[in-house]
C-alpha cells in the first residue's frame, strides 16, 4: 500500500476535474457572449434603420432654378429646405425628346446645411441641345430622387420631390427581416431590397407580396411603383429522431428480418422479410414527448401476391400493444413511398418505437429502406 501514492492520484484527479469543469463553464460564457453580442448588434442596426428612415421623410431639396448657359450647359441652382444636412450624390439627365440622347449620372458630393443654396451644381456636365426636354433627377444619399423637366423650346420646367409609396413589411412565424419589420416610405421608381432571416430552428419558406406568393428570392426587390404589403413566411424546422438506411439493425431490436443487398436509394442495403423470415421488426425507444408532429417516411417493395394485412405498420402509444395505422399493399415489384403524418399526443411520449409485422406466405416479399421520423417541437 502507497497513501502518499493514492493522495497524489486524488490530488491529480482533483485538478483534471477542476481543468475540466473551467472548460465547461468557459465554453457556457463564451456561448452567452456570442448570443448577447448577436442581440446587441441586431438592436444597434435596427435602431440606425428606423433613425435613416425618419432622417429620410425629413430631408427637402428644392430647385431654385434651372436656366441654360451661352455654352448650352445647365445652371442648376438648389437649396436644402429641410430641417436636416443632405448630401447630393448625383444627378441624373434622361431624355424625354424623340431624337436619340445618352441617359446618364453625374457625380456631385455636394452637402448642404438646412437652407443653404448651392449654384451650377454640376458645371459644364449636362449639355442640353436645340428644343431637346430633359428630366433632371437629384438623388441624395438617404435615396431621396427629386425631379425637375427642362424644356429647352420653353426655356421653363416644372420639378419637386418625387412621389413616396409605402412599404409593410410583416412576418409569420419566427424570424426577423432587414428592413426591420413595420412601414418604410420609397421614392416612385426605386427598388427595395428585403432580406428575411429565420430564428434558430425555423426556415424561410417564401415572400407574400400584396397577399400573393411572390416566390423564394432572398432578398426578395420590390418596385416601389405603388404602396405595398410584404410577409415572410417563416416555417418550424422538422428534426430528424431516427434515420436509417439499413445497413445494419444497430437501431432495432432482435428479429428475424434480414439485411440484403437490394435498396432503394445509393445506400447499397435494405431490410427485407420473407417466409420463415418475418414477424416483427421493433426500433429501438424514441422520445417523442417534446413533438407536436410527427412525420414517417420510409420507400418499400412487395413481391408476390401479397394481401391485405400482411404487413402492418405500427406505431407504440405507451401501453399495451402498437397501434396499426396502416398496412402495406398495391402496386408490386416497384418501390412506393410511404408518408405518414400524425398529430395526435397519445404518440407524443418517451419511449415511442415503429413497428414492422409481416405474416408472410410462401413466395412472398417485403423490402423497407430509407426509413426517416421526423418531429415538429
Amino acid at each position: 500500500m502507497d497513501p502518499k501514492g493514492n493522495n497524489h492520484r486524488k490530488a491529480v484527479g482533483s485538478i483534471i476535474g477542476g481543468v475540466f469543469l473551467l472548460l465547461i463553464f468557459t465554453s457556457i460564457m463564451s456561448s452567452v457572449f456570442v448570443i448577447d453580442s448577436y442581440r446587441n448588434t441586431t438592436n444597434e442596426l435596427y435602431i440606425e434603420r428606423q433613425t435613416f428612415e425618419n432622417e429620410k421623410l425629413n430631408e427637402n431639396v428644392d430647385y431654385l432654378s434651372v436656366t441654360k448657359k451661352p455654352d448650352d450647359y445647365l445652371n442648376i441652382t438648389v437649396i436644402n429646405s429641410g430641417n436636416i444636412g443632405t448630401e447630393i450624390v448625383y444627378v441624373g439627365e434622361i431624355n424625354m425628346t424623340s431624337h436619340e440622347k445618352v441617359d446618364a449620372y453625374h457625380r456631385v458630393d455636394l452637402f448642404l446645411n438646412p437652407f443653404e443654396t448651392a449654384k451650377d451644381i454640376t458645371e459644364n456636365k449636362i449639355r442640353i441641345r436645340e428644343n431637346d426636354t430633359t428630366k433632371l433627377l437629384l438623388l441624395t444619399s438617404y435615396g431621396n430622387i427629386y425631379y425637375y423637366i427642362y424644356n429647352d423650346e420653353e426655356s421653363m420646367g416644372t420639378g419637386g420631390q418625387s412621389t413616396f409609396y409605402d412599404l409593410i413589411i410583416t412576418t409569420s412565424g419566427y424570424g426577423t427581416t432587414n428592413p426591420g419589420l413595420g412601414m418604410h416610405s420609397y421614392s416612385e421608381g426605386s427598388d427595395a431590397d428585403v432580406y428575411a432571416y429565420p430564428d434558430f430552428g425555423w426556415s424561410f419558406s417564401y415572400w407574400m407580396l400584396d397577399n400573393t406568393p411572390a416566390g423564394t428570392d432572398n432578398p426578395i426587390t420590390v418596385s416601389m411603383d405603388n404602396d405595398h404589403e410584404l410577409e415572410a413566411i417563416f416555417t418550424q424546422d422538422n428534426l430528424v429522431l431516427l434515420e436509417d438506411y439499413f445497413d445494419n439493425f444497430d437501431n432495432w431490436e432482435s428479429t428475424s428480418w434480414e439485411i440484403v443487398s437490394d435498396e432503394y436509394s445509393s445506400a447499397g442495403t435494405s431490410t427485407r422479410a420473407q417466409n420463415n423470415n418475418e414477424g416483427d421488426l421493433q426500433s429501438i425507444r424514441i422520445d417523442t414527448s417534446t413533438a407536436s408532429q410527427l412525420n414517417i417516411l420510409f420507400w418499400y417493395r412487395l413481391s408476390g401476391n401479397i394481401d391485405p394485412n400482411d404487413v402492418d405498420v405500427m406505431l407504440y402509444d405507451g401501453s399495451g400493444d402498437p397501434d396499426t395505422i396502416a398496412d402495406l399493399n398495391g402496386l408490386e415489384d416497384a418501390w412506393r413511398l410511404f408518408n405518414y403524418t400524425t398529430t395526435d399526443s397519445q404518440y407524443f411520449i418517451s419511449d415511442f418505437y415503429i413497428q414492422f409485422n409481416a405474416n408472410l406466405k410462401q413466395s412472398e416479399t417485403v423490402w423497407i429502406d430509407d426509413l426517416t421520423i421526423m418531429y415538429t417541437p
